[in-house]
């Protein structure tokens, strides 16, 4: 699925709208025989409604390139796991110790993947 970002600083509307784009491509994607991991791109936790029409358990993807460290308190990001029931997370760029340990908790097993820069710096 294509991972068009929306962040908490845009509009409600431009978020919503944004996410929308993402799951037409998919739904276009789909519709002609490709084989889709949705992505776990929100902005406000109250957008996560718009990855209702995905079905629970099933493999997502989630990105953490650019995104600000997630901390022990901030709940978001699991919450948004939780809400979407994924049965694996696939999350690509950098390492993110906090979000791990909260998955481990809840036993939702995922696996990262480092990103291209990094890979090209040979993991420095």
């Amino acid at each position: 699925m294509s991972d068009i970002t929306v962040t908490l600083d845009m509009d409600r509307e431009w978020q919503d709208f944004i996410m929308l784009a993402n799951l037409l491509y998919a739904a276009i994607l789909g519709a002609n025989g490709v084989k889709i991991i949705p992505n776990l791109r929100i902005g406000d936790k109250v957008n996560i409604e718009n990855l209702s029409c995905i079905p629970h358990k099933v493999i997502w993807a989630a990105g953490f390139l650019g995104c600000e460290k997630d901390k022990p308190w901030d709940m978001q990001f699991i919450y948004s796991v939780v809400s979407v029931g994924a049965s694996f997370l696939l999350i690509f760029g950098k390492h993110d110790a906090n979000a791990e340990d909260k998955l481990q908790v809840l036993n939702i097993p995922y696996k990262v993947y480092p990103d291209y820069h990094k890979l090209c710096k040979g993991g420095k």
